[in-house]
């Protein structure tokens, strides 16, 4: 699926850290905008569970507070739908690979079942039937 690329700006971001439970992890939640190159204004927010950065234009500077600048990827048949371009996959990409394995186990079962279905009628020889003498009838 294609994306394009627009130039963005951190608006606000907060790291919630859960510590919970056996496996502390950091939230991170990021709004920002960006503009699409017909004069599209849009805003989204981002939300991950990484201990990653986000590549950022090459001014980046991690110790300053919003705005930064970034790179964010957006459908352009669908503007709204976005992510900052080096995050970790979005929603969408899960989807994609939801339904991929899906479409793969499913083949896999598939087979399975035919191939069981031609071993039980090898089994009883209804492929190469027998003749009663236990020669072969060919």
């Amino acid at each position: 699926m294609h994306r394009d690329v627009a130039p963005g700006v951190v608006t606000e971001a907060t790291v919630t850290w859960d510590n919970s439970n056996d496996d502390a992890s950091e939230d991170y939640t990021t709004e920002y905008e960006y503009q699409t190159p017909d004069g599209r204004t849009f805003q989204a927010t981002s939300t991950a569970n990484f201990t990653g950065k986000y590549k950022a234009d090459d001014d980046y500077d991690e110790d300053t507070d919003p705005p930064r600048r970034i790179r964010v990827e957006y459908l352009p048949e669908i503007p709204s739908i976005s992510r900052i371009k080096g995050l970790n996959g979005s929603v969408l990409d899960g989807i994609i690979w939801v339904t991929f394995t899906a479409v793969i186990l499913a083949l896999l079962f598939g087979f399975g079942i035919f191939a069981i279905k031609i071993g039980i009628r090898e089994s009883k020889g209804e492929y190469f039937p027998v003749s009663s003498n236990g020669s072969d009838m060919y």
